[in-house]
């Protein structure tokens, strides 16, 4: 898929997905406001996404909390916003965080996600993409595994976009199965998304050679010694190398 493309009508410029906010595996905090706001330019992502809390992680998180606040409206009101349910382990718990993410920023795209442990659930996914559907919100955004009849399933229910794991959250060691992946974005009439373990640009990269048409990065950012000289690396890599074709994976 080339440049630009839509998701939900909305156009994006950028094949990749940098995120500022904080990742809980690996423990680091949001990116300070100034960094969060550097890489974002370097990057030059198009998204900027709020993480909702539930009252329980708000009582434990204390100072640490998920969204970077103090970006200057003027940058991210350039951005596309997305609102995330993180942390979410139900069904139930992912719909009322999007419910209160959108009515408090007003954003359309929803960042779906339900994990235990860092795993993905994704039949609790798929209840949840039903349920706000059902809702009204159709610009849902859902994160499933690689296995079988899950990503098919999934985009049957007209989403505008999947995101699709590469390998376990914050693992750092790219994509396990990307024969799953390529026949997931071949198969696929809407954007895909890869994320989850991409550690390095060649990661990044291999996942665009596969057919995604964007790449999320968070881990390989945030818990980076110069996130962004990384953002930076990520965004280059994927700029000079991704229009190659990768040879047919064999697993």
């Amino acid at each position: 898929m080339n440049l630009p493309y839509r998701i939900a009508g909305i156009p994006f410029h950028s094949r990749l997905w940098a995120c500022t906010a904080q990742n809980f595996r690996s423990g680091a905090r949001s990116l300070p406001p100034a960094l969060a706001e550097e890489v974002i330019r370097v990057s030059e992502t198009d998204i900027f996404i709020t993480y909702v809390p539930s009252v329980r992680e708000l009582m434990a998180m204390g100072d640490d909390m998920c969204a970077v606040d103090g970006v200057p409206n003027s940058v991210k009101d350039k951005l596309v916003q997305l609102v995330c349910t993180n942390l979410s382990s139900t069904a139930e718990e992912a719909v009322e965080k999007a419910l209160r993410g959108v009515r408090a920023t007003k954003a359309r795209l929803i960042k779906l996600e339900v994990l235990d442990d860092f795993e993905l659930i994704d039949r609790e996914v798929l209840s949840a993409t039903k349920q706000l559907q059902a809702l009204g919100h159709q610009d849902v955004i859902p994160f499933v595994s690689c296995a079988a009849g899950v990503a098919e399933e999934t985009l049957a229910l007209g989403v505008p976009a999947l995101r699709v794991l590469a390998s376990e959250i914050g693992s750092g060691r790219g994509i396990d199965f990307p024969k799953r992946v390529r026949q997931i974005c071949g198969a696929s009439p809407v954007p895909i998304i890869v994320e989850g373990g991409i550690g390095t640009p060649e990661h990044a990269v291999d996942a665009i050679r596969l057919g995604a048409t964007a790449v999320l990065v968070n881990s390989a950012i945030i818990t980076s010694a110069d996130p962004v000289k990384t953002a930076t690396s990520f965004k280059a890599a994927l700029t000079e190398n991704a229009v190659r074709p990768m040879a047919t994976p064999a697993a």
